[in-house]
């Protein structure tokens, strides 16, 4: 899984990821196959959420997960007291989304090969 937040250089930085992890395939793993792109620290009526969501999507349709993470303060401040946010805040949306995520995952089972495109 590839995780990315909003960011000026986030595509690009997916981009080169995926770049490499093409090569890592085509050369020394062919079995190499990956979950999906999650989007993280997501803002759901941000602009740049939803342009790097759509710039995504656009280039990598099946690999973008359903599930975003959204932006909360609570995680953070989970992590800087050592708890897992399901423990530390387990009503947050964050943590709802987490569970979400799992059940994605789980339900999708299958991971994605990763093919080059021409």
């Amino acid at each position: 899984m590839i995780p990315v937040a909003p960011g000026k250089y986030s595509a690009a930085a997916v981009r080169n990821i995926m770049a490499q992890l093409y090569d890592v395939r085509e050369n020394y793993n062919p079995e190499l196959k990956i979950a999906g792109i999650l989007l993280t620290i997501y803002e759901f009526n941000n602009r740049d959420s939803f342009t790097l969501k759509k710039e995504l999507f656009k280039e990598f349709p099946k690999l973008i997960l359903n599930t975003s993470i959204p932006k909360s303060s609570f995680v953070q401040k989970a992590f800087n007291l050592g708890k897992p946010l399901l423990v530390f805040k387990p009503d947050d949306r964050a943590a709802k989304a987490y569970i979400k995520l799992a059940d994605e995952l789980f339900e999708r089972k299958n991971l994605f090969s990763l093919k080059r495109k021409n």
